[in-house]
């Protein structure tokens, strides 16, 4: 949740500076946010509850394919940007932040709830893997890009 409110508040530098930004932001959203919720936070969800819940494999299959959805059309702006496809990146950016505040909207109705159920032992273990993760990204990295401080994820982490 921190993260996606995060993503709300540099909403104005990806689409106003996406030339130098975007490129560094999209590193981020694979390597970390993305790959949180895909390598720990969606299997912690599938171990802790029924994953024959018709509406909840559906829903993870959703965040699924909504990730690769923004990892394509975010590879190809990084490419407009290298190739200074001024228009494609005028027409695509706005679409890829509107896509992706979308997803994490849809995210907070429909999986997040479930996380305040887990169990804590899993919730406790799944953290240590969030911090990890950040770490191996670079905590002045992602405190840069964020805008989380590396104070405040001690204090979460901890």
């Amino acid at each position: 949740m921190i993260e996606h409110s995060s993503i709300r508040d540099v909403k104005y530098r990806i689409e106003n500076d996406a030339n130098s930004f975007f490129p560094v932001f999209l590193e981020y959203l694979e390597s970390v946010h993305i790959k949180l919720e895909e390598d720990i936070l969606v299997p912690a969800l599938k171990d802790e509850f029924d994953s024959t819940d018709k509406k909840f494999v559906m829903n993870m299959e959703r965040i699924m394919a909504d990730h690769k959805l923004l990892g394509k059309l975010g590879e190809n702006i990084v490419k407009w940007i290298e190739g200074g496809d001024s228009e494609m990146i005028a027409q695509r950016v706005p679409l890829f932040v509107r896509l992706l505040l979308d997803h994490n909207s849809s995210e907070e109705v429909s999986v997040f709830p479930s996380w305040k159920s887990m169990d804590a032992r899993m919730i406790k273990a799944t953290l240590a893997e969030a911090r990890n993760m950040i770490t191996d990204f670079g905590v002045v990295n992602y405190s840069m890009i964020t805008g989380v401080s590396d104070r405040f994820l001690e204090y979460l982490f901890d």
